[in-house]
């Protein structure tokens, strides 16, 4: 009896029946019910666990308020831009969608209540049940590893009863979303790995579901690259394996390399492109995010400004124009009649970042002496030296040795002259990166960079905000970012511009002559800047990696306060809130991890320095026989290994992949990013526990694993009031209800 594959042992259906053979399967099938029978159990209490008292849960819990705006958008088709690929997004927006959901919902802050929850519970329940999927899919991952039902059995209660891995998955994010796809893929290749019938239906069947999660869990965050490298080197491993493999013909190896080539490469590929294509084809209305992102995304948001309309194709001097930054969220360059006070560098007219449209925005070009290369055609080229005149004061561009009114380790950059006469300090040169020099700007599509003459500086938003005697306005500088003096505090800060041009009824009702389209030039619509789909996926990947460069950084470079380091991750010292700031009268919900399981973890983690060597001591014949060239087996020596040590192998480096890199990572993290790390390692701790029992009687060995989860089991409902909502006082203060939870000074709740 099969149930996908879910059986401990195979049978060869070709032989002839015998007593003997009978018997065997008679074990196999009752072997493969109880298989069946656990994880059903198993995965039927984690879902009452996680959907327990959800409907009463009625306000917005951490990042829902993001997400599910996301969802709402999508069912209205309106554009935005999150850091994250779509596939989660849109799963989401599709739960809202087949449940009733009509993207109404303002999703407001955390702890804000929901305005009419019967509409956005379908959304939480969706992501609940993706999210309970962790349990079953540890079960069979541990059992495809171990054959041990025990080590199976602990390990996906383990997960089932952790309180802040069901706070996790019971809210409308996309970490539970992450987590099934993390763990579908780990144990989609553990199944694969374990089927015998090569090439056969369940062999093809668990290597596309191993690929399927793949691409599922990078189109949902680029963090499901660490479960595509565990998938990669266990690939790597097997086909080392079938490559010193005497039997493996070339033909052979071929068929094997070009199958994983197709469902672990083109299938997971193919997946993470049709996430950004659905993105594409339903968020392109025009919304009040428009203007946060890069003017020749615009081109393509139905109903925008910017949309299909026709525009002068190239920019030439003397014409109107705006320059807007394309990553920093200062808006347009611009300038008024005001000038910087005393004690902020040179008392001249302000020049600054302005998010909103204003004739003050308007400058154009003039060519400085022969700083031209080519006037006949009126055309700006990579190269010039030029002027930047301001349109409505008159003032020019203009940088000194002075420093900058906030970053003061840069220039600052003021409006000077008169009716465009000024000094040699208001002469620039066009830059563009990767370009010729002599080639052409398009308006909208490239971005220039305007270095100084003399000073050798650019002109850069820096990314900070002047105080009320400058209005609140972004600050513009002059940075020679090729200094690392000169580069502190511009890590919010960019030096491109975008070259947009005055556009009738929408910058103006009358467009002046000076910003009509010259009739001489070449023009073009807006529908043919970015159509295409490689062109559309190229500009957003642009943006989420900068916004990815940046995030969780204050402008100075430091990372954020609120950042939670690796080093203090399994400690469990910090319970993130997640319904908003305390109220004494609200459900506050808290995400903390089962202390118990947390603890054992924690002395686990700090025994592997002593448990790695005396795996490799204990199987040190078998690992010297891994290179033995009369190995006939399709894995070496690698089939000889204890399975549960090659089991909790595998657990160690989902975890290092899954928990390293965050040790390097220059960004704001939070435990949420922890948390498939720490799955890894409760599977670990589970694996070892049974090979430690697994020797003695099966009273006694049944007698510790009943204590044991009756241990989990008792923890968990102690600590349940963090995941279901618990109301009154803070209970670190003796008065309060819940006193009796505070067990460590650090959990502030």
């Amino acid at each position: 009896m099969e149930f996908l594959g879910f059986t401990t042992q195979k049978g060869d259906p070709k032989e002839k029946s015998n007593p003997k053979q009978n018997t065997e399967k008679s074990v196999k099938m009752l072997q493969s019910t109880k298989v069946t029978y656990s994880v059903c159990v198993i995965s039927a209490i984690a879902l009452a666990l996680r959907l327990h008292r959800l409907d009463s849960l009625n306000v917005i819990c951490w990042d829902e308020t993001h997400f599910g705006k996301f969802a709402g958008w999508y069912i209205n088709q309106s554009n935005f831009f999150d850091l994250h690929p779509p596939l989660g997004k849109e799963l989401i927006a599709g739960m809202g969608y087949l449940t009733g959901y009509d993207g109404s919902e303002r999703f407001h802050f955390p702890g804000y209540e929901f305005e009419n929850y019967d509409k956005v519970i379908g959304m939480r329940i969706g992501c609940t049940i993706l999210g309970m999927l962790v349990v079953p899919f540890s079960f069979l991952f541990v059992h495809a590893k171990t054959k041990s039902l025990t080590a199976a059995i602990l390990a996906s209660s383990f997960v089932t009863f952790d309180n802040g891995l069901i706070v996790l998955t019971r809210h409308i994010l996309l970490d539970p979303i992450l987590i099934c796809f993390i763990f579908g893929s780990a144990m989609g290749d553990a199944k694969f790995r374990s089927t015998n019938k090569v090439f056969g239906t369940e062999w093809w069947f668990w290597l596309l579901f191993t690929g399927i999660n793949l691409g599922c869990a990078l189109s949902t965050k680029h963090v499901g690259l660490f479960v595509v490298a565990y998938v990669g080197i266990s690939t790597i491993q097997e086909l080392w394996g079938l490559m010193g493999d005497k039997k493996t013909s070339l033909l052979q190896f071929t068929k094997h390399f070009l199958a994983r080539f197709v469902g672990l490469i083109l299938v997971p590929a193919m997946i993470y492109l049709g996430a950004f294509y659905i993105h594409f084809a339903v968020a392109h209305k025009s919304n009040y995010m428009d203007e946060t992102q890069q003017p020749i995304w615009r081109t393509i948001i139905t109903d925008s400004i910017l949309y299909k309309i026709n525009i002068q194709k190239y920019l030439t001097y003397n014409m109107d124009i705006k320059l807007e930054n394309p990553m920093v969220k200062s808006g347009y360059l611009h300038s008024h009649p005001h000038n910087y006070p005393s004690g902020y560098g040179i008392r001249q007219q302000m020049v600054t970042g302005y998010f909103h449209e204003d004739p003050n925005n308007y400058w154009f070009f003039k060519p400085w002496g022969n700083g031209a290369l080519n006037k006949d055609d009126n055309l700006v080229r990579n190269g010039d030296l030029i002027v930047l005149e301001h349109r409505t004061t008159g003032r020019n561009l203009h940088s000194h040795k002075f420093h900058a009114p906030i970053s003061t380790n840069h220039y600052q950059v003021t409006g000077y002259g008169w009716l465009g006469k000024g000094d040699a300090n208001d002469v620039w040169r066009v830059h563009v990166k990767g370009a010729k020099i002599g080639d052409t700007i398009e308006l909208l599509k490239t971005s220039v960079v305007l270095r100084h003459n003399f000073l050798g500086c650019e002109l850069t938003m820096s990314g900070q905000n002047l105080a009320y005697w400058g209005y609140g306005q972004g600050e513009v500088i002059c940075s020679n970012v090729q200094t690392p003096q000169r580069s502190k505090n511009l890590t919010h800060a960019s030096s491109e511009f975008n070259v947009l041009p005055v556009i009738q009824g929408y910058d103006t009702d009358n467009l002046p002559e000076t910003a009509k389209p010259d009739p001489n030039q070449e023009m073009i619509n807006t529908e043919e800047m970015a159509n295409s789909f490689w062109a559309k996926f190229k500009l957003i990947h642009e943006m989420i990696f900068y916004v990815g460069k940046i995030l969780g950084k204050e402008s100075n470079g430091e990372l954020s306060g609120l950042r939670q380091d690796a080093a203090t991750f399994p400690l469990n010292i910090y319970a993130q809130t997640y319904t908003g700031s305390f109220k004494l009268e609200s459900k506050m919900v808290y995400m903390l991890g089962h202390p118990v399981l947390w603890g054992v973890n924690l002395v686990v983690i700090f025994l592997l320095p002593v448990l790695i060597p005396l795996a490799i001591i204990s199987q040190r014949q078998v690992m010297s026989g891994l290179n033995d060239s009369s190995a006939e087996s399709s894995t070496g020596g690698w089939s000889l290994l204890d399975s549960h040590v090659s089991a909790g192998g595998w657990c160690l480096l989902g975890w290092a992949l899954h928990y390293l890199p965050f040790w390097m990572m220059p960004r704001v993290l939070y435990q949420h990013h922890y948390y498939p790390a720490n799955v890894f390692m409760t599977m670990f701790t589970a694996i070892l526990i049974d090979y430690f029992i697994r020797d003695l009687s099966p009273k006694v060995k049944s007698l510790i694993t009943l204590s044991i989860l009756f241990i989990t089991i008792t923890i968990f409902l102690l600590f349940s009031p963090l995941v279901y909502g618990l109301q009154g006082t803070r209970f670190q203060w003796e008065n309060s209800t819940y006193h009796y939870l505070h067990w460590h000074k650090k959990w502030d709740m």
